[in-house]
């Protein structure tokens, strides 16, 4: 195999590699997440009530109104993209994973505001406003899910690669395969003694 390699180098010039490839897209690593910002407001309202029944004690209500403003960040990791190179066909074949995953989903503290209207019959509980980020963050979520988050994530990986390695291997074509397809192998060169 290295005597083939060594054979196209010397009449094609240097054989691109696997490892070539994934060395420039370690370069890019970062690159490979997908944001989207979010901001919204949040009530929590909260009565006592009379015991074992669902009614609400008159005046005992408080009242809790966030606004907030967070990120999502979706990416793939680096490692899970598999590449084979087909120096024959000038192909560099890429399989991305079915689904990027969540990087991040954060609500900055510097980004969130609580006003309040405490009860002196039911005072807000200290966890309250915890719970209901923590809901918020899980509802933006499903919502940036539903508006296509992991799609968007997908073309801008696939732009950004094709971007990247077209800089370098112009000549190339880069063909994006889902985790269930294959690449075609290289077939083998033979050389031809003098």
């Amino acid at each position: 195999r290295e005597a083939i390699i060594a054979e196209e180098e010397k009449f094609h010039g240097i054989i691109l590699t696997r490892d070539n490839v994934m060395e420039q897209l370690q370069e890019i690593a970062e690159l490979m997440t997908y944001s989207e910002d979010y901001a919204g407001t949040a009530n929590v309202v909260d009565n006592l009530q009379i015991p074992y029944t669902d009614f609400d004690i008159w005046g005992t209500q408080h009242k809790i109104q966030i606004v907030y403003a967070g990120t999502i960040k979706v990416g793939y990791d680096l490692n899970e993209l598999k590449t084979v190179v087909n120096n024959q066909k000038k192909e560099i074949y890429i399989t991305i994973p079915l689904k990027p995953s969540v990087v991040d989903n954060n609500l900055p503290q510097e980004k969130v505001t609580i006003m309040q209207d405490n009860n002196v019959f039911n005072p807000i509980r200290a966890d309250e406003v915890n719970v209901r980020l923590t809901e918020v963050k899980a509802q933006q979520l499903e919502s940036a899910e539903k508006n296509g988050i992991y799609e968007k994530a997908e073309a801008h990986l696939k732009e950004i690669i094709i971007k990247t390695l077209a800089k370098v291997h112009s000549e190339y074509k880069v063909v994006f395969l889902s985790p269930l397809e294959q690449a075609p192998e290289e077939k083998p060169t033979t050389s031809v003694a003098q």
